[in-house]
């Protein structure tokens, strides 16, 4: 078995919440390959632009379906922690985190407003899915620097449901969403 940094790879979530986080992932990708393939009929401004962000929400929904079986962020982390106590940073590890995940929220931030203007004329077509994409990226990133007391809030339950699941298929579900208001006009 592979062994990276303490780190092997493993169903990452197998749970029944984690299998159907998976299946969010994989039918988001399809709708986003979808939107890809009958872009014609779907944008009447700007196609091949819009066929960029679709391509590339759908490569992304893809990678993070197996990203979310392997558990990759697990192994970032574990590198992560690594480093730390090779090159002598543990013990300042948590103002690291800190500023790691302001550094998030401000790229998050910038991307969004990027995505916006570079889609301004698109917004119609496509904010809810910006807006999803970029919750759901930063959801990652900020889960991915294991940051004790966020690690915290989204483990608590409501109901069945463990806020890390309400975060992460909120994002999925915005992106399909959007989605399928596109291909309403396929039909």
């Amino acid at each position: 078995m592979i062994n990276l940094y303490g780190w092997q790879p493993t169903i990452g979530d197998p749970t029944f919440l984690g299998w159907l986080t998976v299946l969010a992932y994989c039918f988001a990708f399809l709708l986003s390959v979808r939107v890809v393939s009958c872009a014609e009929r779907c944008f009447t401004s700007d196609t091949q632009k819009q066929v960029w962000l679709w391509a590339a929400m759908a490569g992304l929904m893809l990678f993070l379906a197996i990203n979310k079986q392997l558990d990759l962020q697990s192994f970032f982390t574990a590198w992560a922690k690594y480093n730390a106590r090779e090159y002598g940073w543990y013990e300042h590890r948590r103002s690291i985190q800190m500023g790691f995940i302001v550094a998030v929220i401000v790229a998050g931030f910038c991307v969004l407003v990027f995505l916006l203007v570079l889609f301004r004329k698109q917004l119609k077509n496509n904010s809810l899915a910006l807006a999803g994409l970029c919750f759901l990226v930063s959801f990652i990133v900020i889960r991915a620097a294991s940051f004790h007391h966020f690690d915290r809030l989204i483990g608590v339950h409501l109901g069945v449901l463990r806020i890390n699941h309400l975060f992460e298929l909120s994002g999925i579900g915005m992106i399909c969403a959007n989605a399928m208001t596109l291909l309403r006009c396929v039909r």
